[in-house]
């Protein structure tokens, strides 16, 4: 099996991440894991590209990693372990008292009625796996057939739509040629002044 990891950033990474990266590729010897980290100001046009790498290198999964996110050794498995087209880890906003999972419930993009674009999110912690309508990308692993069924489709999956961002984009696209995503808690731990997690 081979998998790209890829890592869109802006020119930093948080020390964690890199350490919890240095862990994975350690743990998982039995896996063929090229890292690609590409930095860029615009950061669709890096995902976009991490994607296009990722079908060049014949990968059979695409692991988006955020440069601010810490993870569990095992977090890869079990995402792997589920056997699913897209699965992402649950990870939570980095505010002070609110705990919300980066996962949602329903899109409503931009249209004649509807001037603002909104994506409904879930509240709370989130036990189990569950199917959502969108989510962050910041642990997220995509199936090198659904790659290139976007790619194909769209071009460039991740262009953001007018007030929705390049993730949100990305999984309303998902949705409209029929790829389910699903999400589970994998212990994932969001980078900010301090470390954000689930309750």
């Amino acid at each position: 099996m081979r998998i790209v990891i890829g890592l869109p950033c802006m020119g930093s990474i948080r020390a964690e991440t890199v350490g919890s990266l240095c862990g994975i590729i350690k743990a998982y010897r039995n896996i063929d894991i090229v890292t690609y980290i590409m930095s860029n100001s615009l950061i669709y046009h890096a995902r976009n590209e991490i994607l296009n790498f990722t079908i060049k290198e014949n990968a059979d999964y695409l692991l988006f990693l955020d440069s601010d996110i810490k993870f569990p050794v095992s977090a890869l498995q079990r995402l792997l372990d589920l056997n699913q087209e897209v699965v992402t880890g649950i990870y939570y906003a980095r505010t002070e008292n609110n705990h919300n999972p980066i996962i949602y419930e329903e899109i409503i993009p931009r249209g004649i009625f509807n001037r603002h674009p909104k994506a409904k999110a879930y509240t709370g912690h989130i036990e189990g796996l569950q199917m959502v309508s969108g989510c962050g990308m910041g642990f997220c692993l995509i199936r090198k057939d659904v790659i290139k069924k976007m790619i194909d489709k769209y071009i460039s999956p991740f262009e953001p739509f007018r007030g929705m961002g390049e993730d949100i984009a990305f999984c309303y696209r998902l949705t409209k040629i029929g790829i389910p995503i699903y999400a589970l808690d994998v212990g994932l731990e969001h980078i900010g002044t301090k470390y954000y997690k689930g309750n």
